[in-house]
């Protein structure tokens, strides 16, 4: 089975026969799509190691309690109220926050960046 690839024309040129559809047996120099899929992958990296600083925090923040206050009920609301997060987001990551300090090698690689927040 071939694989097919989606190349944009900033990428590699449209390499077409006379009905005008593309030949993907025709070789086509990937390198600049390798380092998209790269730039792409690093920065998916950085922002799973930043979403779990950002659960440290919430744990944190939960383990204080100081949303009282302000008159909140919990973490949760004040992650809502201060960032935006719908309800059931943000209680979903107060979960996540404590039970990574259970999870010692799912924490690790969510904080390597090598899992994402929908993994963990």
């Amino acid at each position: 089975m071939q694989k097919s690839y989606y190349l944009s024309s900033r990428l590699c040129a449209a390499i077409t026969d006379s009905s005008g559809r593309r030949d993907l047996a025709k070789p086509c120099d990937l390198r600049l799509h390798d380092a998209l899929e790269r730039k792409i992958t690093d920065l998916c990296a950085q922002i799973n190691a930043a979403g779990y600083r950002l659960l440290q925090l919430i744990a944190e923040l939960d383990d204080e309690a100081p949303w009282g206050a302000w008159g909140l009920a919990s973490c949760a609301h004040w992650l809502n109220w201060r960032c935006g997060i719908g309800m059931n987001a943000v209680r979903e990551k107060v979960r996540v926050a404590h039970a990574l300090k259970q999870l010692p090698q799912i924490a690790a690689s969510f904080a390597m960046g090598e899992l994402s927040f929908s993994k963990v």
